[in-house]
Order: C-alpha cells, then sequence, then structure tokens
C-alpha cells in the first residue's frame, strides 16, 4: 500500500511539473526553466511524453544530436508499445520520425532518411507534424514539392483560420521558391474569402512591390489604406503582425499612381492628404511638386520648392535623430520613428542617426535600407565604431535568414553582412545554404567557388559541404578530373575535422 501511495504521489509531481513547464514555456516566455521542469519530471517518470518531447527538441536547438536523437528514438519505442499508455499522439509521432530523418540525410543515411520521412508523412492529413516541423525538414532537405503536396492535402480537410494560415504557408513556400505568381493568387484567394485580412495584403504588396509590377499594387494598397483609415485598425494592429501605417500606404499608393500616369489628380489628393497631417513631409512635398509641375501651375510650384528646401534641410539636422528618438518613447512609435529617418538622404545622416535607422529598417523588415544604411555607416565611421557595425552586420543577417526573406534578398544581405565582417560565420553559412539551392547549375558553380574564396569564416564542415556540391556540379557536367579535385578536398577537410 505504502509503494502504491508513492507512486500515486510521484506521478502527481511529475504532472504538476509538466504542467508547471507549460506555464513557463507558452505564458511566460521562460524557454530554459521549462526545459529544466521537464528534466525533473523525467527523473520521476523516464517516459512522460510531452517532457521527452520537449528536452529532445530542447537538445536539437542547442546542437546536442546524439541526445535528441536518442529521446525521438525512445518516442517511437513507446509509440510501437501495446501497453504504453497514453500512447504518443500522431502528430508527435510524426515529428519524431522528421528530426530523425534530418539527422539521418545529414549523417548521408539517404535510405534511413526516407523511410522516416514516409513513415511522418503516412500519418498525413490529420494526423502530421506541425507544420513548421514540416516546412523546416522537408525544405532543408530540397523537398519543396513534397511539402507543398502535404500541404495542399491538408488544406482539403481544414476549415476557417486553420485553412487560413495553411493557405498562407503555401503561398511563403511558393514565395522561397521563386513562384511569386502562385503565391499572390493564393494570398489574393485568402483575401477574397476574409477581405480584412491584413497580413495577406501586405504579403501581396510585398510580393508586387518586389518585382515592381505597379499596376497589380493598386487593389491590394487600396484595401490596406481602406482598413488602416477604418474602426478597426488599431483592433488588427493589436491582434495581429499588420503595420496599417495610413500615411505609408497613402504615399505609396500615390507613388504607384504617379508612375502609372492614369490617376494624377487622385495622387495629388493623396500627397495633400498626406501634407494636412505631416506639413514637413518631403517625399509628400516632392512627389506634389512632381504633379504640380506636370499640369504647369507656376505659383504653386514656387512655394512647393521652397516647402521641399525647408524639409530636407530639416531632415539633415541632427536634430532629425532625436525626433526619431522622441517617437521611440510612444507605444507602437517604432514605424513613425523608422518614417522619419527614411525621408532624409543617408549621406545627411549622422553616426548616431545612422544607426537607428539601420536598427529601425531591421526591425520593419526593410532589409536593403537597413544594408543600405550599414554600408553608408562604413563609409562615414571611424575605427572607433567598428564594433557597432558588426553588431548591425550581425543582426542583419540573422534577419535575411527567416522564413519570409525571398532567397536574392537574402544573399545581397548577407553579402553584406560578410563584407562588413569577413570572420561572420552564420552569414557564411547562409550564403553557402542559399547558393546551394540555386537552381542554374552554373550560377551555383560559380557563386559557391567564389564563396569559398571569399569566406575565410566558412567552418571545415562547410567547405567540405561546398567541395562536396562542386564536385557533384562537375562530375555532372562530365568533368571528372575537377570532381575528383573537389572531392579530395572534401574529403581533407572531413579528415582534418575529426
Amino acid at each position: 500500500l505504502s509503494r502504491r501511495i508513492e507512486g500515486a504521489r510521484s506521478l502527481e509531481r511529475r504532472t504538476h511539473l509538466g504542467r508547471l513547464a507549460e506555464v513557463l514555456a507558452d505564458e511566460l516566455g521562460r524557454p530554459e526553466e521549462a526545459v529544466s521542469a521537464y528534466k525533473r519530471a523525467l527523473e520521476i517518470d523516464p517516459e512522460f511524453v510531452p517532457a521527452l518531447a520537449a528536452v529532445a527538441r530542447h537538445l536539437g536547438r542547442s546542437g546536442q544530436i546524439d541526445e535528441a536523437v536518442s529521446l525521438w528514438e525512445r518516442i517511437l519505442v513507446l509509440s510501437d508499445r501495446p501497453e504504453a499508455s497514453p500512447k504518443p499522439p500522431a502528430a508527435l509521432r510524426a515529428e519524431a520520425h522528421l528530426r530523425l530523418g534530418q539527422v539521418a540525410r545529414r549523417r548521408g543515411e539517404l535510405d534511413a532518411a526516407e523511410a522516416h520521412v514516409k513513415a511522418a508523412l503516412a500519418e498525413e492529413p490529420d494526423g502530421g507534424a506541425a507544420p513548421d516541423v514540416l516546412v523546416e525538414v522537408l525544405e532543408s532537405s530540397g523537398q519543396g514539392e513534397r511539402l507543398l503536396a502535404v500541404l495542399a492535402r491538408r488544406t482539403e480537410i481544414a476549415s476557417g483560420p486553420a485553412l487560413t494560415a495553411l493557405v498562407r504557408l503555401r503561398a511563403k513556400v511558393l514565395e522561397r521558391q521563386g513562384r511569386s505568381a502562385e503565391a499572390a493568387a493564393l494570398y489574393r484567394a485568402v483575401v477574397d474569402e476574409a477581405p480584412e485580412d491584413a497580413v495577406s495584403l501586405e504579403r501581396l504588396v510585398a510580393l508586387h512591390r518586389h518585382e515592381a509590377k505597379n499596376a497589380e499594387l493598386v487593389w491590394p494598397l487600396e484595401r490596406l489604406l481602406e482598413l488602416a483609415r477604418g474602426p478597426r485598425a488599431d483592433e488588427l494592429r493589436r491582434t495581429t503582425s499588420a503595420k496599417l501605417d495610413p500615411e505609408a500606404l497613402a504615399l505609396e499608393l500615390a507613388r504607384v499612381l504617379v508612375e502609372l500616369g492614369t490617376e494624377d489628380a487622385r495622387a495629388e489628393g493623396l500627397f495633400r492628404e498626406v501634407l494636412e497631417r505631416a506639413p514637413a513631409n518631403a517625399t509628400a512635398l516632392e512627389g506634389l511638386l512632381t504633379l504640380v509641375e506636370r499640369r504647369g501651375a507656376a505659383d504653386e510650384v514656387e512655394s512647393l520648392r521652397r516647402r521641399l528646401a525647408d524639409a530636407t534641410l530639416a531632415a539633415q539636422s541632427t536634430g532629425l535623430t532625436e525626433k526619431a528618438r522622441a517617437h521611440l518613447r510612444d507605444p507602437g512609435g517604432e514605424a513613425a520613428a523608422y518614417a522619419l529617418l527614411a525621408q532624409a538622404e543617408l549621406e545627411a545622416l549622422p553616426l548616431e542617426g545612422l544607426v537607428l535607422r539601420a536598427e529601425l529598417a531591421g526591425n520593419q523588415g526593410e532589409l536593403e535600407d537597413a544594408a543600405a544604411s550599414i554600408r553608408r555607416l562604413r563609409e562615414a565611421a571611424s575605427e572607433d565604431d567598428e564594433g557597432t557595425i558588426r553588431q548591425l552586420s550581425q543582426r542583419l543577417g540573422a534577419l535575411a535568414m527567416g522564413k519570409d526573406v525571398p532567397p536574392a534578398l537574402a544573399a545581397r544581405v548577407l553579402e553584406e553582412t560578410l563584407a562588413v565582417d569577413p570572420q561572420n560565420r552564420s552569414a557564411a553559412e547562409g550564403l553557402l545554404k542559399l547558393y546551394s539551392a540555386l537552381p542554374d547549375p552554373v550560377e551555383r558553380r560559380d557563386a559557391l567557388t567564389s564563396l569559398l574564396e571569399r569566406a575565410a569564416s566558412l567552418p571545415p564542415e562547410g567547405r567540405a559541404e561546398a567541395h562536396a556540391r562542386l564536385a557533384r556540379l562537375a562530375r555532372d557536367a562530365g568533368d571528372l578530373r575537377t570532381a575528383e579535385t573537389s572531392l579530395d578536398a572534401a574529403l581533407a577537410l572531413e579528415l582534418s575535422d575529426e
């Protein structure tokens, strides 16, 4: 009886630790402490499934691959054990197979990797792994088409917000594959079903903007501007990742209309609306000046030129940085602070303004502007500022590797990061990943060769991977001598790393 009582108490403690870990991870944002609680739960019950999964994920993220593999395998053993209760859910079984397949592929065990992936996909569509796990594993192994097929099967049984999230996810995968037209069609389908889906509208704008498709930009910009001025604007900003900045949207829509040359009067009205709220907005003044000159209103042209000159001088002053910092003291003022600094020419900003603009541009997802700010900072800074520049470039490089960044933009930003800091290992490894995925074999070969010559920070395993990829490219091209040379270099690096 005493053993039964003690056993019941142990299970109660285990369950309590599991609940504590959930609160620490999900509600308090303290993942390290959550893992500690899960580990204590495993000391009581080595087969406590939630703890096995949480600790396995943590070990994988920490680079402790062998330890993580052991836990994922234990989860699968429990799945096959008839007396296990409760059994690991289907989604967790699928995740275990995907993680084990990922490790097997890295180790060159391709048959085992494929067997694990097939076992994971056998749980589809209603029992598959979490979408982020599925995307990470299949994309990292170059199985984009397979991933899209799985996501398409899931959409057939999903509904409501889950369906919207899946369609958006498919669109993001297509974006990363460079299939922007298909991605845009999916985002448009989401918006047709949910007209207030500002997140999908912003992705549409980003896609069309990146490809300079001004005609396609008009409709989503109009809809976003309507939402930004509407009664639910604050709620949408609070509950989604949408920025919904009415001033920025009005300026971009006006710019697009000017470039299209079809609705000058409407564009002029938008510029004037912005100037009513921000009389010194240089972008609006410049756009309005262009339109007024176009229709030959000489008196107003001179007035606008004076206002633009004054606004430009104001933007060039050091006080601009202080105004931006003042915006940062307000809740949600980061977008306004960046918009203020973005009005200025980079050459006119002081060093602290360039640092702040680079930081804010990165936060706002404007990676090209962040990279341009860092380039200007490098030109204007002294040796004493090198540490700050290196920190900014490292952060920018990390942002460039985000899931929603187009590969071409990510490559440009990471190249800038590597130019600032040739010892930046993460930038070199990011470029290796991007260049390894280039579809054209000649471009892939040239990019990888150049990277090996420039990136001293690429670790031995990364250099070995690059040489191995070059060997395969040379073999496929029939250049066996080069293939052999590259393979020898890869093997030498592998041996030196051991």
